[in-house]
C-alpha cells in the first residue's frame, strides 16, 4: 500500500463499540450466549439467550450497549447513563408488554473496563410521562451494577425475573382488585357454617381453595416484584389445611373449623397484599399504567378507601362484623 495515499480511518466511535462489545463478551455470565445484532437502527444492539445447568431454557432478553470514556459518579454512587431516544425506549417497552421480552442497558465504562447493567422497564414506566415530552431520556445505573461485582449475576437475575414475570403479575393483581369486594363478602358469611349441613359445602370448599390459590400465585409474584416491601406470609394451600386437622388432633376433616382458619388466614393477608398491588400500579409507576391498562389504574383508585375500612374491619370480632352488615341491610359492602 502507498503511504503517501489517503488510507481509510477507524472512526473514533467504531473503535469504542468495539471495545464495549469485547468488554461485555469478557464479562459475561458463563451462562450467557451474547449475540449481536447486524442492524441497530430500532435501538437493539443484541439479544442474550441464558442457559440452565448449561441447557438451553428459553429465557432471552434484548439489549442496547453504550459506552464512554469515563462515568463521572455522584456522591450517592450513582451516574445518568448516556442519551437514549425517545423511540427506542417506546419499542423496548413494547418488546417487554407484547412479547414479554426484557430489554437491558449495557454502559461500558472504557477506562475502568467495566460494564454496568439496568433494567430498562421500570426506570421508563416509571418515568413515562417524560417519553412524551423529551427527544431522549436517561437511565440511573448504580457504580455496585457492574458485571464484575462478585453477587452481579443474583442482582442481575432478579431483575430479570422481574421483567420476565410482569405479563403474570398484572393478570394476577387484575383478578384479585376486581374479584376484592365480592371474595370480601363471601370469606366473612362462610366462616363458622356447619359444612357438614350444607348442600353446596363442595362449591364452598372450592371456591375457598380457588380464592386461597390465586392469592398465593399472587404472593408469589409480589416476592418476585418488590426487593424491599415485607411480603405478606401465606402457606401452601394443603400445608395450611394439613396444619388445621393437626390442630384438631388428626380426627378427621374437621370443615368448619378449616373453612375458617382458610378465611381468616385470606382476611389477614389481602388488605396487606392490595395496599402492595395498588402501591405498584396507582403510584410508583402511575402515568404508564394510568394510559396503558385505564381499568386497572381506575380500579386502584376506586379500592383504596374500600381497602383501608376492610383492614380496620378484618380486625374486629366477627360477631361484631356480621351484625354490622345484617343492620346494614346491604351485605358486607354496606359496612364500608
Amino acid at each position: 500500500m502507498n503511504n503517501e495515499l489517503p488510507a481509510p480511518q477507524y472512526a473514533k466511535s467504531l473503535q469504542m463499540e468495539d471495545k464495549s462489545l469485547d468488554l461485555l463478551n469478557y464479562w459475561r455470565f458463563p451462562s450467557w450466549i451474547v449475540r449481536p445484532t447486524e442492524r441497530r437502527d430500532l435501538g437493539i444492539d443484541g439479544e442474550v439467550e441464558i442457559h440452565v445447568n448449561g441447557r438451553p431454557a428459553a429465557l432471552f432478553f434484548k439489549f442496547q450497549l453504550k459506552s464512554r470514556n469515563k462515568i463521572s459518579w455522584n456522591i450517592s454512587g450513582s451516574a445518568r447513563s448516556s442519551p437514549l431516544a425517545v423511540a427506542s425506549a417506546n419499542y423496548w417497552l413494547g418488546l417487554q408488554k407484547n412479547v414479554g421480552l426484557p430489554v437491558f442497558l449495557f454502559e461500558a465504562d472504557l477506562t475502568s473496563e467495566k460494564v454496568y447493567f439496568a433494567a430498562m422497564g421500570p426506570q421508563l414506566r416509571r418515568n413515562y410521562d417524560a417519553l412524551f415530552e423529551q427527544s431522549t431520556v436517561t437511565l440511573e445505573i448504580e457504580d455496585s451494577s457492574h458485571l464484575a461485582q462478585p453477587n452481579a449475576q443474583s442482582s442481575f437475575n432478579k431483575l430479570f425475573d422481574r421483567e420476565r414475570n410482569l405479563t403474570n403479575f398484572v393478570t394476577l393483581a387484575e383478578k384479585c382488585l376486581f374479584s376484592l369486594r365480592e371474595n370480601a363478602y363471601f370469606l366473612l358469611d362462610v366462616q363458622g357454617r356447619d359444612g357438614h349441613m350444607e348442600v353446596d359445602d363442595s362449591e364452598r370448599e372450592q371456591r375457598i381453595r380457588e380464592i386461597y390459590q390465586d392469592t398465593f400465585e399472587l404472593v408469589q409474584q409480589l416476592q418476585i416484584q418488590n426487593d424491599n416491601s415485607p411480603i405478606p406470609y401465606l402457606p401452601e394451600y394443603h400445608d395450611f389445611v394439613a396444619q388445621c386437622q393437626a390442630a384438631m388432633r388428626g380426627s378427621g376433616y374437621m370443615l368448619e373449623y378449616t373453612m375458617t382458619m382458610l378465611c381468616q388466614k385470606l382476611e389477614q393477608a389481602l388488605p396487606l397484599i392490595v395496599r402492595m398491588v395498588i402501591a405498584r400500579f396507582h403510584y410508583e409507576e402511575e402515568a404508564f399504567w394510568r394510559r396503558e391498562r385505564p381499568r386497572l389504574f381506575e380500579k386502584c383508585a376506586d379500592l383504596l378507601p374500600f381497602v383501608e375500612a376492610y383492614s380496620v374491619d378484618v380486625s374486629q370480632p366477627r360477631g361484631i362484623r356480621f351484625r354490622h352488615s345484617i343492620v346494614l341491610g346491604r351485605g358486607y359492602r354496606g359496612a364500608f
